[in-house]
């Protein structure tokens, strides 16, 4: 049956279903890439990577970001490196590779994994926490040296509203296809301001105090992982990949929704802005006036509006040129910022400038130089 041909039937992510596909009643509307926004997640592809640019970084202890929009959270440090890399599945560029560099014997209370923080205004219209919430779908494509059941969460913005989920690697340093589907929760409370909303979470290794029961929505706090599931931080060398990474309405998996490298990234600069010099390359990307002799201020404009007003702002090696004064390279810190973008004020360690001067503001020519705005999650 032809798609034009069907009746009384809506052509959308939460009413197509298994027996739908399976009489051929959307003719292979679900085999290729669908018609309109329906992943939750950003940078699902793994193609965006501001931070690093594909090198390879041990982890901290604490939750650390690394392609854009995903984080690690490692109870210790130097015990999980990852990486943007080329090994993906047929149809994706790159994924995220995490590697246990140390393996860790877990404690009650230990966590590692890997969680993507959704923003609420972006998970709105699901309706969690009342009568009406709806169904979704979790999709992923995953590789591990590591078989057996893993596990990971759907949490709310508070973490006290959590969903653990199971799911099976069959074949070591393969690529398989992930789906889960979860009923919406129709209990708690879940933001949909610009605050966090809903975090999704891959367990890499949790303590009994943070497992819970897989299937099933529950009030308990912090949960990462199902109890009985793999802990991939407990075996040395261990290697995981992820890509292709889809949260959409409804009870079916649809493709993944391959979006440009252009719109992924916009979507990825409300959170996080950086620029990075290279050699002989010194980006300008603020120009302004001296206030005083150590505060300069300048007009930067963001690519898109951030979430919040900038509040971090990570190393930095910037320079600014002024008339009459030459270069100065310290600057203690950057204030004033507005999630808009507009003033911003550099401020000089030592005062050379001359009040009423101009400047222009430029990243230094070192690929270890650069200036980062933070409005993540």
């Amino acid at each position: 049956m032809a798609i034009s041909q069907i009746t009384n039937k809506s052509i959308t992510d939460a009413t197509i279903t298994a027996a739908d596909m399976a009489t051929g009643a959307v003719e292979g509307a679900m085999t290729t890439q669908i018609g309109g926004r329906r992943n939750l997640i950003i940078n699902g592809s793994q193609i965006v990577d501001q931070r690093f640019s594909g090198s390879s970084e041990l982890k901290g202890s604490g939750s650390q970001y690394h392609t854009d929009r995903f984080t690690v959270f490692s109870q210790a440090a130097s015990k999980i490196t990852a990486q943007q890399v080329s090994e993906a599945p047929a149809g994706f560029k790159n994924s995220l590779q995490l590697t246990v560099t140390n393996a860790v014997t877990l404690g009650a209370t230990d966590q590692y994994m890997l969680q993507q923080r959704i923003e609420g205004q972006n998970v709105a219209h699901l309706a969690f926490g009342t009568a009406s919430a709806e169904t979704v779908t979790l999709s992923f494509y995953v590789r591990s040296s590591v078989t057996g059941t893993h596990s990971g969460v759907l949490v709310n913005g508070s973490e006290n509203r959590n969903y653990p989920f199971t799911y099976t690697i069959s074949t070591a340093n393969t690529w398989e296809r992930i789906s889960v589907t979860i009923a919406g929760d129709t209990s708690g409370t879940w933001v949909t301001t610009n605050a966090v909303g809903m975090w999704v979470k891959w367990n890499l290794g949790t303590g009994s105090t943070y497992l819970g029961t897989a299937g099933a929505w529950s009030g308990s706090s912090y949960l990462s992982g199902a109890t009985g599931s793999v802990q991939l931080i407990e075996t040395g060398s261990a290697t995981f990949y992820i890509t292709g990474v889809q949260l959409e309405v409804g009870s079916v998996a649809t493709p993944f929704e391959h979006r440009s490298y252009g719109e992924e990234l916009q979507s990825c600069l409300r959170y996080f802005w950086q620029i990075t010099g290279a050699s002989g390359n010194k980006d300008n990307f603020a120009i302004g006036m001296c206030h005083n002799t150590t505060q300069l201020f300048a007009q930067v404009h963001f690519p898109v509006a951030m979430r919040i007003e900038p509040t971090t702002v990570a190393e930095f090696d910037i320079q600014a040129v002024v008339a009459a004064s030459g270069y100065n390279v310290s600057f203690n810190s950057v204030s004033d910022m507005h999630e808009y973008g507009g003033r911003v004020t550099f401020n000089a360690d030592s005062g050379t400038w001359t009040a009423g001067n101009a400047g222009i503001v430029r990243v230094a020519d070192s690929a270890s130089s650069f200036i980062s705005f933070d409005a993540e999650l």
